[in-house]
């Protein structure tokens, strides 16, 4: 649920203040825990797929976060980021884009929370993304939809589904046991 709230405020926060966006900082490192602890919620009704997506999802988190800090301090240093980071936060995105479309696969089969959630959250980053590569196609896009609106579609439902599933897990652990 945290994570989901950084993601919001990492979403919404720059309008108040620019440095908000920092807030995705803590939501990479929680996306982190909360890919562990959910495939652990759902195991074994979430198979192979959900060991899998939380692999990749964690893993990619844990990589972005990494790369993050190691652009920071080299730009700091020397001015620029490497040419090696661009590359390497590529990959790294892949990981996570696969990540978080099969643990949302995983939360669907595992039938443990919202099913609504489980498919928002497996198309919620591909969705943004093609938004955004659609608004580009049209010549006229841009007029109608501003730059990185798909971004904001997808970061929206990711951070939003995210909430819901940990909101079902967290109710799930405290429901007596029958």
């Amino acid at each position: 649920m945290s994570a989901g709230g950084f993601v919001a405020v990492a979403l919404v926060g720059p309008a108040a203040w620019d440095g908000l966006w920092l807030a995705l900082v803590p939501a990479a490192a929680l996306v982190i825990l909360a890919a562990r602890d959910l495939h652990a919620a759902w195991r074994p009704r979430d198979g192979s797929v959900g060991a899998v997506g939380a692999f990749l999802l964690a893993t990619g988190a844990g990589v972005l976060l990494v790369l993050m800090v190691i652009g920071w301090a080299a730009t700091v240093r020397l001015g620029v980021e490497p040419a090696w980071v661009a590359l390497s936060d590529q990959v790294a995105g892949y990981a996570f884009l696969a990540g978080a479309a099969l643990f949302g696969l995983a939360a669907f089969r595992a039938r443990t929370g919202p099913r609504w959630a489980a498919v928002a959250f497996a198309v919620s980053l591909p969705l943004g993304l093609g938004l955004d590569a659609a608004t580009k196609l049209f010549p006229f896009g841009e007029l109608f939809f501003f730059a990185g609106f798909g971004f904001y579609v997808g970061l929206g439902l990711f951070a939003l589904s995210l909430m819901r599933l940990g909101v079902a897990a967290r109710a799930r652990d405290k429901a007596p046991a029958r």
